[in-house]
């Protein structure tokens, strides 16, 4: 199948056509970059990835990679395809551990372990725990660990995130890209969606059951002056500001490109 051609599917999908280059890069073996000067891909497969991409299979769950940060990571079914909006939060967790020597991080609801990771591979001399209640995320992280080079600078557990059980005086920062999508959201979401792992999405309480929880007791999990941060969603800033507020924590928001705060920053004392 020519590559104009494929393109041209993906376009009428309404896809990115960043993940139909990708695609063409990851079923050519060769780099993305190179991918647009390419002519052609095997007709039999084209027409396989196409079909797997009009049942809304995610292309990131057909190639098992997607960017984050300039660095490729390994994802399947077990973790959510990690977005550019978390970006921000990585950005943000780096502004804060800029003047720290050897920063060390606590990452819950870690998933892939995309924003640990970044961290870690921009700050050689940091180090952290990344903490999942999925095994198989898990597992998942193991494999991106191995994959950036990182060593044992990172360390990933199973647990739950709410147990409180990883205090350590020593954590200069607290992560967090919690799960925030409500029942409704995600029942009319786009199918795509529904091949991620619900429960690293969706959450009681109008999607704040985790904030909730993470901030009544996260002076149970870090230093005194520790900065927590975590990424949220569409429309919860105002809910979580109050929240934050009525809990004597002062927080502020960063917008992600779109223009939409995205991610809260809670500075605790």
């Amino acid at each position: 199948m020519r590559i104009s051609d494929f393109i041209s599917r993906i376009k009428d999908m309404e896809l990115p056509i960043s993940d139909g280059y990708d695609i063409v890069a990851w079923l050519l073996d060769i780099e993305y970059d190179k991918a647009k000067m390419a002519l052609e891909i095997p007709h039999e497969k084209a027409l396989e990835v196409l079909r797997m991409l009009d049942e809304g299979i995610p292309a990131a769950y057909i190639t098992n990679r997607r960017e984050f940060y300039g660095r490729e990571f390994y994802v399947d079914e077990n973790v959510l395809i990690p977005r550019v909006e978390t970006e921000v939060l990585v950005e943000e967790a780096l502004k804060v551990i800029e003047n720290i020597k050897n920063p060390k991080v606590l990452d819950l609801c870690t998933g892939s372990g995309c924003i640990l990771l970044s961290v870690l591979s921009e700050r050689v001399d940091a180090s952290g725990l990344g903490v999942d209640i999925s095994a198989e995320a898990i597992e998942v992280a193991k494999r991106n660990r191995q994959l950036l080079g990182v060593g044992n600078r990172a360390c990933f557990k199973k647990g739950d995130a709410l147990s409180f059980v990883w205090r350590d005086d020593d954590y200069n920062i607290v992560l967090c890209n919690p799960p925030y999508v409500t029942e409704e959201e995600y029942i009319s979401s786009d199918c795509s969606l529904k091949y991620e792992p619900k429960l690293a999405l969706t959450a009681e309480d109008n999607g704040l059951f985790f904030y909730k929880n993470i901030l009544r007791n996260i002076s149970l999990l870090c230093k005194k002056d520790c900065v927590a941060i975590f990424e949220i969603g569409h429309n919860q800033n105002l809910a979580l500001k109050d929240i934050a507020n009525s809990m004597g924590i002062n927080v502020f928001f960063v917008k992600d490109l779109a223009g939409i705060d995205r991610v809260m920053v809670c500075l605790l004392k």
